[in-house]
């Protein structure tokens, strides 16, 4: 019988590909944000603003609502004059109606005064009085009619750039099949660097999805699509939110640089643009081209030298950040979020089988194209996220 002698490496990469294929339940998390300043807001001013039920008859009392209704009223932004109609007043939690608290309680969790807390928002009773409904009405804008956690803060400055720090509007989502899947980014990069090799002329008439871009181009795109992979875009990352996060993640470790040298592999991948992708091995004029399977061979060959350290380096960097993302942006969530990351996808092929892909495979119209690329790297505006 033949002995089969596996290496190490690829050893490694075969346990990888069967933990990665492991299905997991797909965890879907949003956080949405809501503050307000210490400046204090009458239940008048809040029945004019968002449709809250008698307030200058109840300014002394606490509010409630079905968090059920409080969702269904947030599924149109629109609707924010009526935000709070769904709230009814309860009982006076004092007998002088100038008394005044800001006050959120969900079920059995309390925020009263000050300070900050995380509810989660999906089901049962809200209560509520003065600043809490206005921080509410802050989280409903981005409730967009579905159950989230709640993060609820009420400051304590009344002016200046500390009081105007306080007035949060703003969510982060989180989608696990998405977040462990980064092999479409792995493609991308394995597809660039192949592209490489590929002599220009014939380049239009592969699936890579680089082949209206000249060759300056696609060597830019090798580092950009690591930067995309290790800062988890279209990956872990709310995407709507990147900037903003990266920020605020990079004093505390995020990484936004991959440290690699390409130089020496891009110029040995160009190099192999001299050697023929389809050749013809008569001299017949009705002899059709055949791939070249020495070509594939010689990609292999370079790919062999560095692909795989490469990408064991990308998927190290990405986890590191992807935790920290977890435990700064998903802290409620992070006990279910944090066992599943060393299980994202991080499956690639040789260099030499994306070659033969190149040529093998038809293009589809819904594809990547190195133009959608360069959106994904584009600044993205955010709304205010403080935590």
């Amino acid at each position: 019988m033949k002995r089969i002698i596996v290496t190490e490496k690829q050893a490694k990469l075969i346990i990888d590909r069967l933990i990665s294929e492991q299905k997991n339940p797909e965890i879907r998390v949003k956080t949405v944000y809501g503050g307000t300043d210490a400046n204090r807001i009458s239940h008048t001013y809040l029945s004019k603003a968002y449709g809250l039920p008698d307030g200058a008859k109840h300014e002394n009392y606490y509010y409630s609502a079905n968090i059920e209704d409080v969702i269904a009223m947030s599924a149109d932004p629109k609707n924010s004059s009526r935000f709070l109609s769904v709230f009814r007043p309860l009982n006076a939690y004092m007998e002088n109606p100038k008394d005044y608290i800001d006050y959120v309680q969900v079920n059995n969790d309390i925020l009263d005064g000050s300070g900050t807390k995380v509810f989660r928002f999906y089901n049962g009773k809200v209560y509520a009085a003065h600043n809490g409904l206005l921080a509410i009405t802050r989280a409903m804008v981005n409730l967009g009619g579905m159950g989230a956690n709640l993060k609820i803060s009420l400051g304590s400055s009344k002016s200046g750039e500390a009081a105007t720090g306080e007035r949060i509007v703003g969510s982060v989502a989180f989608n696990s099949n998405q977040a462990l899947d980064r092999e479409p980014m792995i493609n991308a990069f394995l597809d660039a660097l192949t592209s490489l090799a590929v002599r220009p002329q014939f380049l239009k008439n592969t699936t890579s999805q680089f082949s209206d871009d000249n060759i300056q181009e696609i060597k830019n795109y090798v580092n950009e699509i690591a930067v995309l992979t290790i800062t988890g875009i279209g990956g872990f990352m709310d995407n709507d939110k990147k900037d903003k996060i990266i920020t605020e993640l990079t004093p505390k470790g995020f990484i936004t640089k991959f440290d690699y040298d390409f130089t020496n592999v891009i110029k040995q991948l160009e190099a192999l643009q001299e050697v023929d992708d389809m050749i013809k091995e008569g001299e017949s004029y009705y002899e059709k081209p055949k791939y070249n399977e020495k070509k594939r061979q010689q990609l292999n060959n370079i790919g062999n030298n560095f692909l795989y350290d490469v990408v064991e380096k990308l998927k190290e960097i990405h986890n590191a950040n992807f935790k920290l993302y977890v435990q700064n942006y998903l802290p409620e969530d992070q006990n279910q979020i944090l066992p599943l990351i060393s299980r994202t996808k991080f499956t690639t092929r040789s260099l030499g089988d994306w070659h033969y892909h190149l040529f093998h495979s038809y293009k589809a119209t819904g594809s990547s194209s190195g133009t959608q690329l360069k959106q994904q790297s584009k600044t993205v505006g955010s709304g205010k996220i403080n935590n």
